[in-house]
């Protein structure tokens, strides 16, 4: 939310002192009387400062409109005055204006003239309006504009006007020399009267006008029998005729300024622009009156010749509702664009024929080339209709009446046991293609052509190839399926509750593709791709191409493991083996030592050299150097910086290649460490050194706890149980082992 910040203290200011340099004036011209026909007011303006921000609290600069107003309350209430400027804030968002400064009479002098409180408020274009002002004393102040007028009207409207001196010709004394008259007449000031006059040329019933001191003429209003009329004679049956130009049609609509509707407590409160209540109406019994009651009647349609352009648009009633402008969170709990109601609600009246909304079908010689007498623009709205609909027809008799086609772009949804009267319609039935059969009357019959169309429960023979989309399941009692995929992306691929399962006397499930996987299964449940074997693998990989034999990858988002190999002795219920885990750190784990196989003595023997181990994450490296003058500066190698921590602690080791009095590190960074000699020794001596430093990543893991890390391979034989592969009941082993198929035995 922006701030507003304003001095109190320069408004005071500078309104008190503009108050006083507009008081001089008037009292100086009090005092002199009227001796002069004109002077020059000051107009009332109150300098005004303050700070514009933007909702972060950030300085606005440029040009900003504001809207400044005056309240008789702190809170809520209508402005008793109102203006919006452009303010043109400095950098750090201050501004100075005039209040006032958009007329060229500025403020109105009556808003202090109560001697009441008055509140400023500022409201920066697009925000909400700030927590208003307290005026201080200066401003009323205004009030002294009342201290030259009587009863608000200047003191030269009391000075009396000297009587009209004429020489009255052949009378004793009198002098025609004008300074003799002035000399009769003493001091008093010249006459000021004068005769009225007209230039004639007003018209009759012309309410007249000053147009000028003493001249009188018509004006534009005229009136004939209590009509009045506008820039036109008086009408002979409207009490009110007006003409309008072209820059002001009709009446005008109140100002937003002066007509605001505020609401700042609860309550139920109504406004209305126009309010035209026809409701009081008397007819006795036995009148009838051929006119009638309009509250409200619009005519927006062209009746003059003198219309011959192009129009945008014309509107009989125009009623809008809603929200169009409002601060987020206002809420309108009903908004009509248009509201019509129809009463009847004493008995024993009649209305004939009740309209609650009636379109006529007006005089259409002209070409009207898309005519909506009903239009609802909006697609994602309800319409909503009550009672029964009738199209082409005033009388309908059900919910929807249609007198008349229809037609259906979409499909139409009939109650269950809908039944559709009239005679039907087909004269025939003709067998189509893979059926046979048919007719042209009485019942007919058609038949599944099984010479072309295969049967679900008998043998079929296909011949081609066949494409199934879909899942699909083989089950035979007897004999195994073979399954061969030729070109395609898998050899073998299945989905379900066992992705792929075989089960033979050679090998269960047999994969071989030239681009793609040579088998590939899919389990919501279960195993996606399941071997067993008694007496060899299980699994049997080959790989002719540069990629893995075996392809490992898991889309499970939570904690899981990519790849088990384990040994579960039954003895002792232990488990012997690694597991290679994915999400989220993607480390092996193994129950054994981690070693590295050579092979020694030409090649005749291998050994196993095992890792270093530690509790935590260390990386190692080494170099050498050689001290100048007692030291030296080792730069940590930058790739093996990006890999540890230097940032914490790291360890560094030396050994130096002669004799010194020893070597010590100081000053270690995130980039280096400085090497020196003990005992402030200045030897060149060379040196060795080893760095260990904690991994990038894994600084706060020290002796991880793996305890629970494969209970879930030990529940795998129940869940196993519970879900066992769909194996041949008959031979759910292979009897003996059998030799690899060529392709598969290298």
């Amino acid at each position: 939310m922006s701030r507003t910040h304003v001095s109190r203290v320069s408004i005071a200011f500078c309104v008190g002192w503009f108050l006083i340099a507009c008081a001089v004036p008037m009292l100086a011209q009090q005092s002199a009387g009227v001796a002069s026909s004109s002077t020059t007011v000051v107009p009332p303006l109150v300098s005004f400062s303050g700070v514009l921000t933007d909702l972060n609290g950030k300085p606005l600069t440029g040009a900003v409109g504001v809207t400044f107003a005056l309240y008789t309350e702190e809170q809520g209430g209508a402005p008793l005055w109102l203006e919006t400027q452009n303010v043109y804030p400095d950098k750090t968002g201050h501004y100075t204006v005039l209040l006032g400064s958009t007329t060229s009479t500025g403020l109105p002098a009556d808003l202090f003239a109560a001697g009441e409180a008055r509140w400023l408020g500022v409201q920066t274009q697009g925000q909400a309006e700030q927590a208003r002002i307290l005026l201080s004393s200066a401003p009323y102040a205004l009030k002294a504009a009342d201290a030259q007028t009587l009863g608000g009207l200047p003191v030269s409207a009391f000075v009396l006007a000297a009587p009209p001196v004429t020489a009255a010709v052949g009378t004793s004394g009198a002098s025609s020399n004008p300074a003799e008259v002035a000399a009769q007449s003493g001091s008093a000031s010249p006459a000021t009267t004068c005769d009225v006059t007209s230039n004639g040329t007003a018209a009759t019933n012309a309410l007249a006008k000053f147009s000028a001191g003493c001249n009188l003429q018509g004006s534009a209003i005229s009136e004939s029998g209590g009509n009045v009329g506008i820039d036109t004679a008086p009408s002979t049956s409207e009490q009110l005729y007006l003409i309008d130009s072209q820059s002001n049609f009709g009446l005008k609509w109140l100002q937003r300024s002066i007509f605001n509707t505020t609401a700042t407590t609860n309550g139920t409160n109504y406004a209305l622009a126009l309010d035209a209540d026809a409701s009081s109406m008397t007819i006795p019994a036995g009148v009838t009156d051929n006119g009638y009651r309009l509250g409200a009647y619009g005519r927006g349609y062209a009746d003059t010749t003198g219309f011959a352009g192009t129009l945008a648009q014309q509107f009989g009633v125009n009623g809008s509702a809603g929200i169009f402008s409002a601060t987020s969170g206002a809420t309108v709990q009903s908004a009509y664009g248009g509201y019509y109601e129809i009463y009847n609600q004493v008995p024993g009246t009649t209305i004939t024929n009740a309209y609650g909304l009636y379109v006529s079908n007006a005089q259409t010689s002209g070409t009207i080339t898309n005519r909506y007498d009903l239009y609802a623009s909006s697609a994602n709205a309800k319409n909503y209709f009550a009672g029964t609909v009738g199209i082409g027809t005033t009388t309908p008799a059900a919910t929807l009446e249609v007198n008349g086609t229809g037609k259906f772009d979409g499909l139409v949804t009939f109650a269950a046991g809908q039944t559709f009267p009239g005679a039907g319609g087909i004269t025939g039935v003709t067998a189509g293609t893979d059926l046979t059969g048919g007719g042209t009357s009485g019942n007919v019959t058609l038949n599944v052509d099984t010479t072309k169309v295969p049967q679900l429960n008998g043998g079929n023979v296909y011949t081609g190839n066949q494409a199934v989309t879909g899942n699909f399941a083989v089950r035979s009692s007897t004999d195994a399926v073979d399954a061969y995929g030729g070109s395609g992306s898998s050899g073998v691929y299945g989905t379900g509750y066992d992705g792929v399962y075989g089960n033979g006397t050679n090998v269960g499930v047999a994969g071989t593709s030239t681009s793609g996987y040579g088998v590939e299964g899919n389990s919501t449940s279960n195993w996606g791709v399941y071997g067993y074997s008694v007496e060899s693998n299980a699994g049997y990989f080959v790989n002719d191409n540069s990629y893995g034999a075996l392809y490992v990858t898991s889309n499970y988002t939570g904690t899981q493991n990519l790849f088990t190999a384990l040994y579960d002795d039954p003895s002792n219920d232990t488990d012997y083996g690694c597991t290679i885990w994915g999400y989220p750190d993607g480390d092996m784990v193994c129950s054994g030592s981690s070693a590295s196989v050579v092979s020694v003595e030409a090649g005749q023997r291998k050994v196993a050299l095992s890792a270093v181990e530690s509790p935590q994450n260390w990386f190692e490296d080494f170099g050498s150097g050689q001290l100048s003058k007692g030291s030296a500066v080792v730069r940590l190698e930058p790739v093996f910086a990006q890999t540890v921590s230097t940032e914490l602690e790291y360890h560094v080791f030396l050994t130096p290649n002669g004799d010194c009095k020893g070597l010590y590190v100081s000053d270690k960074s995130s980039t280096s460490f400085e090497v020196r000699e003990l005992g402030r020794g200045t030897s060149n001596v060379k040196f060795d050194y080893r760095i260990v430093a904690l991994r990038k990543g894994y600084e706060g893991i020290r002796l991880r706890d793996r305890t629970h890390d494969l209970d879930w391979v030990k529940a795998m034989p129940k869940r196993a149980a519970a879900h066992p592969p769909h194996m041949d009941e008959r031979n759910p082993l292979p009897p003996a082992r059998s030799p690899l198929p060529t392709a598969m035995a290298r």
